[in-house]
């Protein structure tokens, strides 16, 4: 059973995560930073080292976290418990109403929202907050990465480079060119996260507005898309028993015509019918 998100194996999103997060920053104060000047170097500086800050610190506490059932914990440890009426299968242990049991980790999460491949880790009660504090801090950090970027490109498309920008290129031997292609791509990038990330945190603010989790969001939703299915199949059922029952009692009478059984059967009965009945079946 996994602890928590530090323990092996690592996630592929996990360690591409802390890559990403090293890049972007380096790329902030190597390459953003330099083409600034006056008071903007200072604010922008501070204001994207603080949420950077953040970031990390509320990564780590989230990857940190054990949030699996505190029943379970108690359990594994050796301590006697009260039975309970509710039992992970798979666990083989008594767990808390509202714990699901997550597959990636092998273990019983209460209040499972989902499991989280960029931290490794099992979102759940114990690491909710954190993980929205993650979350908010990397949008800022985007935001902050995204407008720096467009004012620069933008500055160096109108007003040229300025003379610490000039200063800048000739120290590290870059064209302005190949500087504005890697702004812009890293702008592009920027922007794109930022807007998937604030669709994220929306869609998280939704659920707590629900007072929902994201594994229960999903379980409602497939619930809707397979009842109209059964609704459907239900009522094909019904039809073709319908018709399966009228074909048993349909016969042809004597002038060709179709009748019910029940009909024929209280009008005339067949000791008294002077002509024979025919059974569509056997014609």
């Amino acid at each position: 059973m996994k602890r928590n998100g530090f323990e092996r194996p690592y996630h592929v999103l996990q360690i591409l995560s802390w890559i990403l997060l090293f890049c972007f920053s380096g790329i902030f104060y190597f390459i953003m930073i330099p083409q600034l000047s006056g008071a903007g170097v200072i604010v922008t500086s501070a204001f994207y080292t603080v949420f950077l800050i953040s970031a990390v610190v509320s990564a780590y506490l989230t990857t940190k976290c054990d949030p699996t059932d505190k029943l379970v914990k108690v359990q594994l440890e050796g301590t006697p418990v009260e039975p309970s009426e509710f039992i992970c299968t798979l666990c083989k242990c008594f767990v808390t109403l509202g714990s699901k049991h997550c597959a990636r980790c092998c273990r019983c999460v209460y209040k499972f929202d989902h499991h989280c491949k960029w931290v490794n880790n099992c979102i759940g009660k114990e690491n909710y907050n954190e993980f929205l504090w993650l979350l908010f801090s990397c949008i800022m950090l985007t935001l902050c990465g995204m407008v720096t970027g467009n004012y620069i490109w933008i500055s160096l498309v109108v007003n040229g480079p300025t003379d610490e920008a000039k200063d800048w290129l000739k120290l590290n031997w870059v064209s302005k060119n190949f500087l504005l292609a890697g702004l812009l791509v890293c702008s592009l990038i920027t922007t794109a996260v930022f807007f998937l990330l604030s669709y994220l945190m929306m869609f998280h603010i939704y659920l707590i507005c629900k007072g929902q989790t994201t594994y229960e969001f999903v379980l409602e939703k497939r619930k809707m898309k397979i009842e109209p299915k059964r609704e459907v199949t239900t009522t094909l059922d019904t039809t073709t028993d319908l018709l399966r029952t009228l074909s048993n009692k349909i016969v042809i009478t004597e002038n060709n015509s179709f009748e019910i059984r029940e009909e024929i059967s209280e009008r005339m009965p067949r000791a008294r019918a002077s002509t024979p009945e025919f059974n569509y079946e056997n014609v």
